[in-house]
């Protein structure tokens, strides 16, 4: 069985599990995180030498289980963070690291394939600043942008770009768009490998990533899933699969 783990406004996530039931290669449930701030959900999740499991008994009666889950993917930007609101002010940030560590920890144990696991730098997947993306592209070997600093927030300068951009999807090292040379592959295979991410957006220069000798502007751990199509629905079902 596979479980997307979603907000119920992540429309992408959404279609994915929607096109994963079509296919019908595994049974494909879905996790909404707002229906994880119900009080009445019953968690288990045992940490041990042995291993680590996850059980939750939902409202309905439905279990999520550790046991069952051969691979999940998961698309949490922030823990169900509504269950904060009755914490006191000053105790929140404390209450707001503890839930996001719970979070973390769950969601690694819920099946043996994790599809962009939790990190220390993002429940989804580590987030960079968009110069972070960029060294990262050049030492992938990615042409990027030349870059001429006038200030000291380099981030705030590259996160406001209006300049034509594409982006595209990549799943375990795999750029979705026929234009893609095999060397411009190789390097997005080691971009992801860097990233440690399975998934990720990938946005380049232009409205014809090809046109601009494929130069990287930034990336995100969190794309629209739907970029791809099906060839997208094929290759996320493939890394769950392995």
């Amino acid at each position: 069985m596979w479980l997307i783990v979603c907000s119920s406004v992540d429309h992408s996530a959404l279609w994915m599990h929607e096109r994963l039931q079509a296919r019908a290669r595994a049974p494909a449930a879905l996790l909404l995180v707002e229906g994880l701030a119900d009080v009445r959900i019953r968690w288990r999740h045992a940490v041990g030498r042995s291993g680590t499991s996850v059980t939750l008994r939902l409202p309905d009666g439905n279990e999520v289980s550790s046991a069952e889950l051969r691979g999940v993917v998961n698309r949490l930007v922030t823990a169900p963070l509504v269950l904060l609101d009755a914490v006191e002010p000053e105790d929140r940030d404390y209450a707001t690291n503890e839930l996001t560590a719970f979070t973390a920890s769950w969601l690694h144990a819920l099946a043996p394939t994790v599809i962009n696991a939790p990190t220390p730098h993002g429940l989804v997947g580590r987030w960079r600043l968009p110069l972070e993306w960029r060294v990262l592209g050049r030492r992938s070997g990615l042409r990027t942008p030349d870059l001429h600093l006038t200030c000291t927030a380099p981030g705030d300068v590259l996160s406001e770009s209006d300049q034509p951009s594409t982006t595209l999807l990549a799943i375990d090292g795999h750029v979705f768009d026929q234009r893609a040379s095999s060397s411009v592959q190789r390097a997005v295979a080691r971009f992801s490998a860097m990233a440690e991410t399975r998934v990720l957006g990938l946005r380049f220069e232009g409205e014809d990533p090809s046109a601009n000798g494929w130069s990287l502007l930034d990336a995100t751990p969190y794309p629209d899933l739907t970029l791809a199509g099906d060839a997208g629905v094929e290759a996320l079902e493939q890394a769950l699969t392995g």
